[in-house]
């Protein structure tokens, strides 16, 4: 009887000492796996802090390298400008400077399309926007001016045709459907783009008035 409750105390003892090491391992294993998080933690900051600073190496070569083809456009361009103005007065209106707009048409694809290109951080540091402002701004003035110009021809051609049925076929008039020319002018109007809402539309109505 002695002899067995000896093997139950050994056998308490051990397993008491089993469970023990088990929560030690456990215990152990938790600490890993928090330290591997810690690490995982620190790599992915430290992997983010090396794109920044790859984003910032890129983008300050790619403006190191712009202020110097910059630099060069311009030199180039006053020493022509001094070649072919010597001796001619100089245009009040110009000032003799140019603009050189860089862009990078590859970076501002992958902001369309959802990706983050290396060292350009928003679409405004691709110049497309710049350079797409700058189109606008230089020629939507002559699109404008020439819009109205048609618009005027087209408005004087149709009283011309109205007066020529007046004189020559005896008062009858020529039918222009407002249906018809409207699908002309939209025609016309998408080959041109978008032009802006000003004089031309007034003169758009003066010609379906007529």
């Amino acid at each position: 009887m002695l002899h067995a409750t000896n093997t139950e105390k050994l056998f308490q003892e051990r397993a008491a000492k089993a469970r023990q090491e088990k929560k030690e391992i456990k215990k152990d294993h938790l600490a890993q796996k928090r330290a591997i998080s810690r690490c995982q933690k620190t790599k992915a900051d430290i992997e983010a802090q090396l794109g920044t600073l790859r984003a910032r190496q890129k983008w300050q070569c790619v403006s190191m390298r712009n202020d110097h083809i910059t630099q060069a456009i311009k030199r180039d361009f006053a020493q022509r400008q001094k070649a072919f103005t010597r001796g001619v007065p100089l245009d009040p209106v110009y000032d003799g400077s140019l603009d050189v707009i860089h862009v990078s048409a590859t970076a501002f694809r992958d902001h369309l399309k959802g990706r983050e290109p290396t060292g350009f951080l928003t679409k405004a540091d691709t110049g497309i926007p710049r350079l797409h402002q700058w189109l606008e701004d230089s020629i939507l003035k002559r699109r404008d001016e020439h819009l109205r110009s048609l618009l005027v021809t087209l408005q004087r051609l149709f009283h011309n045709i109205h007066s020529w049925a007046s004189n020559n076929l005896g008062h009858q008039a020529i039918a222009f459907p407002r249906e018809a020319i409207q699908e002309w002018l939209t025609r016309a109007q998408t080959k041109l783009g978008a032009v802006r809402t000003g004089p031309q539309n007034i003169l758009l109505r003066n010609l379906f008035v007529c």
